[in-house]
């Protein structure tokens, strides 16, 4: 059984698409091995690739399809067996800068790319991620319009796109830094500064710089019995509860208050327990400045997308083709418009596809994304025929769809069954936040039609040898799918009509009974053929013989009819039926005689004068009834008066 190659098309930079291949398709990839960061499989058994762009593409349906014993094709020739693959990732399979080694449990490696090159990545709600970098060995750290920006020393740059949104939404993702921390919600960028501040702090301590041996706090591990002692000689350090406290050796608190406080001041240190100098200096909670107000949180919009569909008909097509158009609407919100583009993502539904694969004339169509829409391409062809075009304008969002061939619809009782296909593409506002969404185009079927019935005639007046015949052809419109047939239906359906003798189709008294075999009606009465119709499956053509004559009712009338009618099925290119009839009009015949004349002459008259001779009766196919006289005369010639008298 033939089957569809679906084209699968790398997703935009930092965007994820959900795939679900048809059961019996196959799958062929628009990327190589190069584009390639990660592949790994999901909780449900889905097959997740990364891309070093940030993308992320999913066969959702992957376990199932690897059961067809079908294969994965790359760009660049690469072969890969599913279900070879499949087993080769019990662990995590990692390309490029994805280490395999964290990659287990469903967990993503996020790796720090070579010098000067830049990795981005998008995160998935709810997802965990491991990084193999410290994000504090960072020599910047940026937010800037919902991503965070990590830039290293050496030129390396890793940009997690959708930072703020995921992070702050309802299932934020999980991330786990290097030294093993488990950083969850929106901490990720308050451990990486806490940390960048206690190296500064550390710094200077060692630097030695300050004056007072309170700054190099950082350099004192009195021992236990000296805690007091040192803690009281430490610059700027004064009890923290008075003189009484201070000699009690109980604990510190940092007395050097400025005179302003700075915007978002922290809160004051509080004591300082002895054992706090021993094992490190306290932490401070930074707290940043923002433009929004303190427990507001800035939400940024989607846009938002009123969905479209159209309908085109195959019997409406002109010229072979079939257009429709539209637009898609688009609320890009306060971030402005950007783009509407293809996404790679085509479905075809309605349960209405021909052996469940979109096809035309029984070979497949292949599906492939362009820069501005889709195409399909019928297989085997060469020239390639294009089946159809969608394309949508990536700033008005109006769309065309135009077919050029017609579609293999299923059901062969209905000629109005539609196939729709769902053509993908994502709205991008200005910053860059998508929603995805497609256009829905139900193509309806035709189907064959009958112009106009068929009516031939024949006269058994003109039977010659025993038979007389007419010919004909039957006419009908395939539509854009074609004639593929024609054929007689069932006999059950053929009727007489007209003048028939006793109500009923008789021939010399006896009933006609008709049958069909292969292209050929025939019908008989007691065993003898008295008609046939043969038609001509491809051409439609037929030919009408009848061998002997028929029971017409009116013997006043020697041309009564009686009609025939033979009903014949078309069959159109994707099985779609139409049925009309063939029409045959029998005249009837009558008996014929040709004149007779005889002559008596007065002269020799002595009496009695006799003329004698024999009538030359015809009585056609119907055969000898009987000859008898009629209550008409007529004369004519040299009449006395203009009248038939004698002896006045």
């Amino acid at each position: 059984m033939a089957i569809n190659n679906i084209i699968l098309a790398q997703p935009e930079a930092n965007t994820s698409i959900d795939y679900i291949i048809p059961t019996g398709e196959t799958a062929s990839f628009q990327f190589g091995s190069e584009d390639i960061s990660g592949l790994r499989l999901g909780d449900n058994g889905e097959l997740i690739i990364s891309f070093v762009d940030g993308g992320q593409l999913s066969i959702t349906n992957f376990e199932d399809y690897i059961q067809n014993g079908n294969t994965l094709e790359l760009s660049d020739g690469t072969v890969v067996d599913p279900s070879l693959l499949m087993s080769g990732l019990d662990q995590d399979y990692f390309l490029n800068q994805v280490s395999a080694a964290a990659g287990t449990d469903g967990i993503e490696v996020i790796g720090q790319p070579g010098a000067n090159t830049s990795q981005e990545i998008s995160l998935v709600p709810g997802q965990k991620y491991a990084c193999e970098f410290n994000p504090a060995n960072a020599a910047e750290v940026e937010i800037k319009d919902g991503q965070m920006i990590l830039t290293f020393a050496d030129g390396s740059q890793v940009v997690i796109n959708n930072y703020s949104e995921v992070m702050a939404g309802d299932l934020p993702a999980e991330l786990t830094l290097a030294d093993g921390t488990v950083i969850e919600e929106s901490d990720l960028l308050t451990k990486v500064t806490e940390v960048e501040t206690v190296e500064e702090i550390l710094e200077v301590a060692e630097e030695g710089e300050a004056e007072g041996e309170g700054e190099q706090v950082a350099s004192i591990e009195p021992a236990a019995g000296e805690e007091a002692d040192i803690a009281q000689q430490l610059a700027q350090i004064e009890p923290a509860a008075g003189e009484e406290a201070g000699a009690t050796n109980t604990g510190f608190g940092f007395g050097s208050t400025p005179t302003a406080a700075p915007l978002n001041a922290g809160d004051a240190v509080g004591p300082i327990g002895p054992t706090a100098l021993r094992y490190g200096i306290p932490s401070f909670e930074i707290e940043r400045f923002s433009e929004t107000p303190s427990g507001v949180s800035p939400v940024d919009d989607r846009p938002i997308i009123q969905t479209s569909s159209a309908q085109v008909d195959e019997t409406d097509f002109v010229g072979g083709t079939g257009t429709v158009s539209g637009s898609v609407s688009v609320n890009y919100g306060a971030d402005g418009p950007g783009d509407i583009l293809p996404n790679a993502t085509v479905t075809i539904t309605c349960n209405s596809v021909a052996g469940g694969a979109l096809r035309s004339g029984g070979a497949d169509i292949t599906i492939t994304q362009i820069v501005n829409g889709y195409i399909g391409t019928v297989d085997g062809t060469a020239p390639v025929v294009t089946a159809f075009e969608f394309t949508i304008d990536p700033v008005t969002g109006d769309y065309t769809y135009t077919q050029y061939v017609p579609f293999d619809h299923s059901d062969t009782t209905n000629n109005n069954e539609d196939i729709c296909i769902d053509f993908g593409f994502v709205a991008i506002d200005s910053d860059g936040d998508r929603t995805a969404s497609s256009v829905t185009i139900s193509v309806l079927d035709d189907g064959p039609s009958v112009d106009r019935q068929a009516v031939a005639q024949v006269d058994e007046t003109n039977m010659v040898a025993g038979q007389v015949s007419t010919t004909g052809t039957f006419i009908a419109d395939g539509g854009e799918d074609g004639i593929d047939s024609y054929a007689l239906a069932d006999p059950s359906t053929f009727s007489a009509g007209g003048s028939l003798a006793g109500g009923t189709l008789t021939s010399d008294g006896n009933p006609i009974a008709v049958t069909l075999s292969g292209n050929t009606y025939t019908g008989t009465a007691n065993g003898i053929t008295v008609f046939t119709l043969e038609l001509n499956p491809t051409t439609g053509s037929y030919e009408f013989i009848l061998y002997g004559p028929l029971d017409h009712a009116d013997g006043s009338n020697p041309n009564d009819v009686i009609n025939l009618n033979f009903d014949v099925v078309v069959t159109d290119g994707d099985g779609d039926t139409a049925t009309g009839t063939v029409t045959v009009n029998v005249l009837d015949d009558a008996p014929s005689v040709d004149p007779v004349s005889s002559t008596v002459d007065e002269t020799d008259l002595t009496g009695t004068v006799t003329a004698t001779g024999n009538v030359d009766v015809d009585f056609g196919e119907d055969g000898a009834g009987f000859v008898a006289g009629s209550d008409t005369f007529t004369s004519s010639g040299s009449q006395l008066g203009g009248a038939l008298t004698s002896n006045g």
